[in-house]
């Protein structure tokens, strides 16, 4: 009998040694592994993929309801907690505990088949620890993208139109959509073009490819083309560039009008002029960037004598053209009745244009010296235009 009771006091001591060893090493703590029931799902199109994280509450709860317990609830928490019974109160333990996990993926969208995107965790250790007696057990998971469908790719500008107008360097662009009419097409500049200027056309960027696929069955295959401005008219800016027929036309119109004021005013009529020569030209031309009227002069310069009554004069006259332009077509064209020339009067001593005293009692419109023309004609214009000379004087 004694040695009965003394081998139930060794198992007793023995018994309790195990419960404050288990204490000790943290019995009651249950572990969870979080890794099992997690995943990842991707949809969507090769380079357009989406990621979702999917935790599998389902599973999760029916693993632990029963093993969880609460142990850190306040008041409110009690008198709500000691309503519920059986497996509701399991439960509320189990979504109660499941507050304490978090997660992330590294990414998630504009996923390719073959990336790999890295589930990364979040989760409130401590208060799992000392609310619930349970340790997390988890690590970061590495899934690659796959089972994206292949997209298909359309060229958005195979069908436009575009077309320019106008004259170089003042030309328009306009373009009209092809069979893709939804999308919004811009140019970088449809105003104030050359010829020869590139210009970027493209289409908004800021689309949604899941529409774009559903409305066209594929996406844009590039957002942006370039194109080169060609075929505009253009204001002459050379000399060499008006026919030799035309120039010619515009000489005689220079000769004819000198030759008509001369018999109309002039005492003795045409019968006073020996001579009267063209000595070159003027082509005076708008400086770039600079946008004004008229574009471009093209001045006449002629060298004219004539009988006085002091004896033969010699002096410079001179008729402009405005605006010689080279149409679409490459035809050169000119308002032909559109000139100006060198004209001059005098009342009662009171002179105007371009007076030139030639004899005792009579006058010309025109310049003694060549470079009296060119300083009142050109060099005034200096500020807008540039010029080209062919004088040969």
């Amino acid at each position: 009998m004694k040695k009965t009771i003394k081998t139930m006091m060794i198992l007793a001591a023995a018994g309790i040694m195990v419960m404050i060893t288990m204490a000790l090493t943290g019995c009651g703590t249950k572990t969870i592994d979080l890794n099992k029931y997690i995943s990842v799902e991707f949809d969507g199109y090769d380079g357009y993929g989406n990621a979702t994280v999917v935790f599998d509450d389902e599973a999760f709860m029916k693993d632990n309801a029963g093993s969880v317990k609460y142990y850190s609830a306040d008041k409110e928490e009690l008198q709500m907690i000691n309503n519920l019974r059986g497996v509701v109160k399991e439960q509320f333990f189990v979504a109660q505990l499941r507050e304490c996990i978090g997660f992330r993926l590294d990414s998630s969208n504009t996923l390719h088949n073959g990336d790999v995107v890295t589930i990364k965790w979040n989760c409130n250790d401590e208060k799992a620890d000392n609310s619930f007696h349970v340790k997390f057990n988890y690590s970061d998971m590495p899934f690659v993208v796959n089972g994206l469908d292949e997209v298909k790719e359309f060229d958005p500008f195979e069908d436009i139109k575009i077309s320019v107008s106008g004259f170089s360097p003042d030309g328009s662009l306009n373009i009209v959509p092809g069979k893709y009419s939804t999308l919004n097409y811009m140019a970088s500049k449809s105003s104030g073009l050359s010829n020869g200027e590139t210009i970027v056309i493209s289409i908004d960027s800021s689309f949604d490819f899941e529409t774009m696929i559903a409305r066209y069955g594929a996406i844009p295959s590039k957002t942006e083309m370039t194109y080169t401005v060609e075929g505009l008219g253009h204001y002459v800016n050379d000399i060499d560039e008006i026919p030799k027929d035309l120039y010619n036309k515009m000489d005689k119109q220079m000769l004819d009008e000198f030759y008509a004021t001369a018999e109309r005013n002039w005492e003795h009529g045409v019968e006073d002029i020996n001579s009267i020569n063209n000595v070159g030209n003027y082509m005076v031309t708008l400086k770039e960037g600079v946008t004004r009227n008229p574009h471009n002069y093209l001045y006449y310069v002629y060298k004219v004598n004539i009988d006085t009554e002091d004896g033969e004069f010699t002096y410079y006259w001179y008729g402009y053209f405005t605006d010689i332009m080279i149409l679409e077509d490459g035809t050169c064209t000119v308002d032909i009745s559109g000139y100006t020339v060198s004209e001059s009067s005098s009342f009662f001593g009171l002179t105007d244009g371009d007076y030139l005293k030639c004899d005792a009692n009579h006058y010309v419109a025109g310049f003694k010296e060549i470079d009296s023309l060119f300083n009142k004609q050109i060099v005034s214009k200096s500020d807008l235009y540039e010029y080209k000379s062919t004088i040969t004087e």
